[in-house]
C-alpha cells in the first residue's frame, strides 16, 4: 500500500546563527500553526493564508517544545532557559512562567481535559503542573539520564517518559508510582507517542528504529527499521492506522502500524527533522527542521473526490454525514490548485488523443483517395487499350456505317465492355439484298 503526500507550504521566518526550528504544533481547529526555535521565539502562522500572525518573545534561550491546550486558547512552551511559559497567544500575552527545573526543559505535554501540564528536563526529573494556576503538583524521579520526551495517555491516567538512559517508563503519576520500564532500545529514546485508544506507544530512538509497545502487557510488538539516523519525533495518526517519523536523515516516513511497511517516504528538508505533528483530522502533517523552516504536508486523502466529498466554504464535508472535518482554506486552495493541474493535464491528454484520431482519419482518407485514383487510372488504361483494339483502321475493310457503329461501341465504360466481351458480342452486318442487321448477342446453345 502506498500513499502520496504533497508539500502544501513552506513557512520561513525564524532566524539567528543556528535558527533551527525545534518544535511544531497545529491548533485543534486546524487554523493555526505554532513553531519554537533556537532563536528563542515562538511564531504563529495562519494556515488560511500561509502568513505569519506574530511572534511571541520572552524566553531567554532555545524554545525546545510547544503545544496547544485542547481548547486552543493557550500555548505552553518549554525552553533551555529552564522555564515553562503559558501564553494567551491571541493577545501575545505571557500569562504564567513556571520555575522549578534546574536544567533545560526538553519536552512538555497537556492532558486531554486541559487540566495538567507535564514537563521533562535534563535534570532527570518529570514535573506535573496545574495549567490554570501554574502550581507544581508533583515531581517524578526514576531515569538515570536526560529525559527527552513525555506524553499523557488519552484518559490521562498513565504518563510515559523516554530518556537518554535508553528506556521508556510508564507512571501512575497521580500516585507518584512507576508502573514498568521498557528497555529494548539500544540508543537514547528521543520521542514517544500514545495511540488514540491508549493501548499502544510508539517510540523513536538514536538506534535509528521506531518501536511499538503494548501498554497493558508491557511488551514489544514490532520494530520499524528504515531510517539512517536518529529518530527525533514520532506521531500516531488520529485514526490509529499509521505512524509518522522524522529523522536526522532529513526524511519523514509514514508506516503502516499493523504490517510495518513504509507507506510513504518524503524527502522533506535540507537538514535533520526535529519535530512532526498531525493535524486533528490526520489529513496534514507539519514538520520542523534545523534548516530553519516549517513545512506543511497534505495527504492525497484530503483532495476532494466528486463521488465521495464536497468542499463548501473551507469546510470538508463527507457526504455520508458521519463527521465534519475542518480543513484550513489554505490547504483547500492548494488542493484545488492540484486538481486544476490535474484537469489541465487531462485536457492536454484529451487534445492529444483527439489530434491522433484526426491524423488517423486523414491518413485513412488519403489512402482511400489514392486507391480510388489508382483504380480510376487502371479503368482508363484498360478502356484506352480496348479502344485501340477495336478502333477502325485501313486494314479492316469495313464500310463507313459499320466503322461508325464499332467506334460508338468503343465509347462505353470499361465495365460494360467487359460485360459485352464475356457475353460474346457480335457486330452488325449487311445482307446480300442490302438490308442491315443490327448488332446482337449470340446465345450459347447447350
Amino acid at each position: 500500500m502506498t500513499q502520496k503526500w504533497y508539500l502544501s507550504h513552506t513557512f520561513i521566518g525564524h532566524s539567528g546563527w543556528f535558527g533551527g526550528v525545534r518544535s511544531v504544533a497545529i491548533s485543534p481547529d486546524n487554523q493555526t500553526l505554532a513553531s519554537g526555535s533556537d532563536d528563542k521565539n515562538i511564531k504563529l502562522w495562519n494556515l488560511n493564508t500561509g502568513q505569519e500572525y506574530f511572534t511571541l518573545s520572552g524566553h531567554l534561550d532555545t524554545v525546545r517544545s510547544i503545544t496547544f491546550s485542547p481548547d486552543g486558547e493557550r500555548i505552553v512552551s518549554g525552553s533551555d532557559d529552564k522555564t515553562i511559559k503559558i501564553w494567551n497567544w491571541k493577545t501575545s500575552q505571557d500569562i504564567l512562567t513556571l520555575n522549578g527545573h534546574s536544567k533545560s526543559v526538553t519536552n512538555i505535554a497537556i492532558n486531554n481535559n486541559g487540566e495538567f501540564i507535564v514537563s521533562a528536563s535534563d535534570d532527570h526529573s518529570i514535573k506535573i503542573w496545574c495549567l490554570k494556576t501554574g502550581h507544581e503538583v508533583c515531581t517524578l524521579f526514576g531515569h538515570s539520564n536526560y529525559i527527552q520526551s513525555v506524553a499523557f495517555s488519552p484518559d490521562g491516567k498513565i504518563l510515559a517518559s523516554g530518556s537518554c538512559d535508553n528506556t521508556i517508563k510508564l507512571w501512575a503519576w497521580k500516585m507518584g508510582k512507576e508502573i514498568l520500564t521498557l528497555s529494548e532500545h539500544s540508543g537514547a529514546v528521543r520521542t514517544i507517542a500514545f495511540s488514540p485508544n491508549g493501548q499502544l506507544i510508539a517510540s523513536g530512538s538514536d538506534d535509528k528504529t521506531i518501536k511499538l509497545w503494548d501498554v497493558k502487557a508491557g511488551r514489544l510488538i514490532r520494530t520499524y527499521s528504515g531510517h539512517s539516523g536518529n529518530v527525533w519525533s514520532v506521531a500516531i495518526s488520529p485514526d490509529g492506522q499509521t505512524i509518522a517519523s522524522g529523522c536526522d536523515d532529513k526524511t519523514i516516513k509514514i508506516w503502516h502500524i499493523v504490517n510495518g511497511e513504509i507507506i510513504t517516504n518524503i524527502d522533506a528538508h535540507s537538514a535533520g527533522i526535529s519535530s512532526i505533528s498531525f493535524c486533528a483530522d490526520g489529513f496534514a502533517i507539519a514538520s520542523s527542521s534545523w534548516d530553519k523552516t516549517v513545512k506543511l504536508w497534505l495527504t492525497e486523502k484530503a483532495l476532494p473526490k466528486s463521488s465521495i466529498f464536497s468542499w463548501i466554504s473551507g469546510v470538508f464535508y463527507p457526504k455520508d454525514n458521519e463527521s465534519i472535518l475542518k480543513v484550513p482554506s489554505f490547504i483547500i486552495e492548494k488542493a484545488k490548485e492540484n486538481i486544476n493541474i490535474a484537469k489541465v493535464e487531462e485536457d492536454n491528454r484529451s487534445r492529444e488523443e483527439r489530434r491522433r484520431l484526426q491524423e488517423k482519419r486523414l491518413e485513412k482518407q488519403r489512402l482511400q483517395n489514392e486507391q480510388r485514383s489508382l483504380q480510376k487510372q487502371r479503368w482508363q488504361d484498360e478502356q484506352d487499350r480496348l479502344e485501340k483494339q477495336i478502333q477502325p483502321s485501313e486494314q479492316h475493310h469495313l464500310d463507313k456505317h459499320s466503322a461508325k457503329i464499332i467506334w460508338n461501341i468503343s465509347k462505353i465504360t470499361y465495365e460494360a465492355l467487359d460485360t459485352a466481351i464475356n457475353k460474346k458480342y457480335v457486330g452488325g452486318y449487311r445482307r446480300k439484298d442490302g438490308t442491315y442487321v443490327k448488332p446482337h448477342y449470340r446465345r450459347k446453345h447447350k
